[in-house]
C-alpha cells in the first residue's frame, strides 16, 4: 500500500478551520494525512486583541475556531507565517497550503 502524503494545512488565523478543510478533502480524496495549523493557535483572546493592525498597518481579516472574525495586522501575520513555513520545512511534510487570499511577499519554504 502506499505512504499516504502529509499535507500541512496553514490557516492565518486559528486550527481547525472546519469550514474549508473538510470540503477540500473530501473534493481531494483519500490518500493524504491532514495536519491543520493556525497562526493564531496556542494565542489567548487578549493576545489576539493586540494584534489589531496600527495605522498604515495592512490588514487581515480572518477567524478563531469559534467562528469569531478577527482582524490583524499583516506585517504580525507575515513574521508568524514565516516561523511556521520553516517549522514545518523541518517536518517531513510533502505539501504545504496556505490557507489564505493574500499576498506575502517574500515567503519561501523548501516544501
Amino acid at each position: 500500500m502506499a505512504r499516504r502524503k502529509r499535507v500541512a494545512f496553514v490557516t492565518i488565523g486559528q486550527s481547525p478551520r472546519d469550514d474549508l478543510v473538510p470540503e477540500m478533502l473530501e473534493r481531494i480524496g483519500p490518500g493524504i494525512e491532514p495536519v491543520e495549523v493556525g497562526a493564531l493557535d496556542n494565542l489567548g483572546l487578549g493576545a489576539i486583541a493586540r494584534l489589531t493592525p496600527r495605522d498604515g498597518d495592512p490588514t487581515l481579516v480572518s477567524r478563531l475556531r469559534d467562528g469569531t472574525e478577527v482582524v490583524m495586522s499583516k506585517t504580525w501575520t507575515q513574521r508568524r507565517l514565516a516561523e511556521i513555513m520553516h517549522d514545518l520545512d523541518g517536518r517531513g511534510f510533502d505539501l504545504i497550503v496556505l490557507l489564505c487570499t493574500g499576498h506575502f511577499e517574500g515567503l519561501r519554504s523548501r516544501t
